[in-house]
């Protein structure tokens, strides 16, 4: 389970990925890394 400096810290970097329009796809498997 991330604790919640990592989580946030993700979020942040996911809302960075969203805006430079990174695909789903890529973001996808950053999610089954991080799981």
């Amino acid at each position: 389970m991330l604790n919640f400096k990592t989580t946030s810290r993700f979020d942040k970097d996911l809302k960075k990925l969203i805006k430079q329009g990174k695909p789903i796809e890529k973001l996808q498997s950053a999610m089954n890394l991080l799981i």
